[in-house]
């Protein structure tokens, strides 16, 4: 099952990521937020709470974004704050939140 265009469409817009010192308040509603959920445990494929370098490429690709494995190990790095190299699903949340924020940016330009 793959996400809702409506979901992640407007979110996976990669570009260079500027992570804001201020935490976020989250943009999405509850059943985005659900929707996000099970996204990432479907594409979490060992279960250990985190998605890797390559599920997470698997799960960009998924919702059908043109992504680069160089894009996806930016983002990596730069949202990976506890450096083991993976996401977790806050982690993950964090930068759903900055792609939807730069996408909010992008459309009122």
């Amino acid at each position: 099952m793959s996400a809702p265009h409506h979901i992640t469409k407007p979110l996976l817009h990669f570009q260079v990521f500027k992570m804001s010192s201020a935490p976020a308040k989250s943009p999405f509603n509850e059943k985005e937020l659900d929707e996000l959920k099970k996204l990432f445990k479907k594409h979490d494929k060992n279960s250990d709470g985190r998605v890797d370098k390559a599920e997470l490429f698997t799960l960009i690709k998924s919702t059908g974004e043109d992504v680069t494995a160089d894009m996806v190990a930016k983002a990596i790095a730069e949202f990976d704050t506890n450096g083991d190299k993976a996401l977790d699903f806050k982690e993950f949340m964090s930068l759903m939140i900055q792609l939807r924020l730069m996408d909010k940016e992008q459309n009122q330009s």
